[in-house]
């Protein structure tokens, strides 16, 4: 009987133990907290690593560490990460917290002044930062390095007269050119497609122009060198520019009928 009353007691405090224990039920809302790897990416002298954290609903997060596993950097809303062939910068759009623009929203702000896209510039060895406000597209290069080049929203030139419903559909937006090693920007207006070259130091781009500061056309401009190539003069409809990996070959559809 003695034997019985101790195995009761054992029985009884295992079941009770494994009562506190017992994990409860997921739900949906614990679901949607999860996080994913959506993105992965390795520089090339292997030295740093970036990924992004995402939940299923929320607002994502790159991390920024080092081989060793020694974190450099957590930027919430960050997303598109690219690292530059050097392995110098990491390059990312951080994007509107979702709660912020929500409640924006809620408070019925006009679309004009809500958040906006951030480009931002980051230095893998000093931790410094640069951020461009108001970013509409960006590149890199994908097998050199030392430029980066985006474009932003222009600002609104009231001196202007009414644009007509066909120019303002058009998505054509001031580019900047940047030398990340020299800091040196090129600002080129109006730009409707641009896109660097594989291999070498080249870069082509569509304007359509800023009265008779610069002309509209086809352009390719030679960053090694500085030389500015204009492939075709004058307005028209150009689109789906493309150019080969040595840069020296340049592609494109045009209408200049009009």
């Amino acid at each position: 009987m003695k034997h019985f009353t101790s195995l009761f007691f054992l029985l009884l405090f295992v079941v009770l133990v494994s009562a506190q224990t017992q994990k409860r039920s997921l739900t949906h809302d614990d679901g949607i907290k999860w996080n994913r790897i959506t993105e992965q990416h390795i520089s090339n002298n292997g030295k740093f690593i970036v990924y992004k954290q995402e939940p299923w609903k929320g607002d994502p997060t790159l991390i920024i560490t080092t081989s060793k596993g020694e974190e450099k950097a957590s930027i919430i809303g960050a997303t598109s990460a690219k690292i530059i062939a050097d392995s110098k910068f990491v390059v990312f759009t951080q994007k509107p917290l979702v709660d912020k623009v929500r409640t924006l929203k809620l408070k019925k702000t006009k679309k004009e002044d809500l958040p906006q896209d951030k480009l931002v510039i980051y230095n893998l060895e000093s931790g410094k930062t640069e951020t461009i406000e108001k970013i509409k597209t960006s590149k890199v290069p994908k097998e050199w390095a030392g430029w980066i080049a985006w474009q932003i929203e222009a600002p609104k030139d009231t001196t202007e007269k009414e644009k007509s419903k066909k120019e303002t559909e058009e998505k054509v937006y001031p580019l900047f050119i940047k030398n990340l090693d020299s800091g040196k920007t090129i600002e080129i207006p109006a730009v409707s497609s641009y896109v660097f070259a594989e291999e070498k130091e080249v870069l082509a781009f569509i304007s359509n122009g800023k009265d008779s500061t610069f002309n509209a056309g086809v352009y390719v401009y030679n960053l090694a060198n500085k030389s500015e190539l204009k492939i075709l003069d004058g307005k028209g409809k150009f689109k789906q520019l493309t150019i080969n990996k040595s840069g020296d070959k340049v592609a494109f559809l045009g209408d200049v009928s009009e």
